[in-house]
């Protein structure tokens, strides 16, 4: 059977801190990019979360990091940290493809990813965004 595009949209979900600015401008960054509409946007906190992580909820959110759950209506596969960003360049598609190559080497980033996580609330917008009521679940 033939997939079409309508059957693609929204098929992978990023799970992300929603009262970090960082993270939220991060979302609108993708969205921006996403025009194939890939990604749904949920909070880690949120019942979306809470519903396909389970148990293991409390786990990802030690792990500082957004949470990008492929396939997520299918056959989920969790990756974190800079491996889960540069998956969703990969993703995206175009010229970010090659950016989402780097997704296979992620011991390289990731302290480089870690040490922006921790610090991540040091960088205070004075704006407040706002994701596109049909990108987000709660």
């Amino acid at each position: 059977m033939k997939s079409t595009k309508k059957d693609l949209k929204f098929r992978h979900l990023i799970l992300f801190d929603a009262t970090c600015s960082l993270c939220q401008r991060a979302a609108n960054h993708i969205i921006s990019l996403d025009i194939n509409k890939s990604f749904i946007f949920s909070p880690l906190k949120g019942k979306t979360a809470t519903n396909i992580l389970k148990e293991q909820q409390e786990t990802f959110l030690k792990q500082n990091s957004l949470v990008l759950i492929e396939d997520y209506k299918i056959k989920p596969k969790i990756s974190l940290q800079s491996r889960a960003l540069f998956k969703i360049y990969f993703y995206i598609g175009g010229i970010y493809k090659l950016l989402g190559l780097l997704a296979f080497c992620p011991l390289i980033f990731d302290p480089f990813y870690r040490f922006v996580a921790r610090h991540r609330h040091k960088f205070k917008e004075k704006k407040n965004f706002s994701l596109p009521k049909d990108r987000f679940i709660h």
